[in-house]
This record gives C-alpha cells, structure tokens and sequence, in this order.
C-alpha cells in the first residue's frame, strides 16, 4: 500500500537585522523484509523525509514533508 501525507506550507513575516538561508535535506532509507506467496524474501520499505526551512528578509517560512511507503 502507498501513503502520502503532505504537510501544509505557513507563510509569515518574520522582522530580522539580516537574511538567513537555511536549507536542511533528511533522506532516511529504512528496509524491512517479507516473505511472498513463494517463499522469497523480498526487502521493500523506503521511507523518505525531506525537512526544507528558508528564511530569508522577506519573512517566507516553508515547512513541508512527505511520507510515502509501500
């Protein structure tokens, strides 16, 4: 089965002396193992986070996530 779950984007304004670029980049890989109808182990699990944050004068905050597995 597949799941995706989008997170929703907050956009604001945030007063600062300077700008500030922040970019963070998570892929986790995770594997987990079944056995099918032939009795073959079949590993089959992706489990991928991407965490992006930026910053800058204009005061834009960006979150977004995405979880998908099957």
């Amino acid at each position: 089965s597949q799941t995706d779950i989008n997170l929703t984007s907050h956009h604001g304004n945030i007063t600062q002396s300077g700008d500030i670029k922040a970019v963070q980049n998570i892929d986790i890989n995770a594997n987990q193992t079944y056995q099918n109808e032939g009795k073959d182990t079949i590993a089959q699990a992706n489990l991928a986070i991407t965490a992006n944050t930026v910053n800058n004068q204009g005061g834009q905050l960006a979150a977004g996530g995405n979880l998908i597995s099957q």
